[in-house]
Parts: C-alpha cells; structure tokens; sequence
C-alpha cells in the first residue's frame, strides 16, 4: 500500500490479546471484546506487522492507497 510517497507492505496480519476485554481503570474484565469483533467483523485481527519498501514523506491529508 501507500501512504504519501512512503511505499508499505503487510507482512503479517495479528489476532489481538485478551487485554482488550480488561478495563484500565478496574482492572476487571467487563467486556468481551474479542467476541463483539467477530461477530460484527467476522475476525479478531485489529494490527498487521509492516515493512516500509520505500521511504518518503507523508503529510496531513495523504490517503492511503
């Protein structure tokens, strides 16, 4: 993909970490998260790993392509 004149490409997609279902301020387990994702996304994957292939400037407004 590219973002700006910076050149990026996935190299792996992640499943996040059950400490998304802990609330920061309890520190108790109150939502399941995890399962709200797949069932309206159909999969727990929220982050990817990336490499940049070539480098370059992004600004405020660059879409990402």
């Amino acid at each position: 993909m590219q973002l700006g004149r910076v050149r990026i490409a996935v190299t792996a997609r992640i499943n996040r970490c059950l400490n998304i279902h802990v609330n920061p301020d309890t520190g108790e387990k109150d939502i399941a998260l995890l399962s709200l994702l797949n069932k309206y996304f159909h999969h727990t994957r929220t982050d990817i790993l990336a490499k940049i292939m070539i480098s370059g400037t992004v600004a405020v407004g660059d879409r990402l392509s």
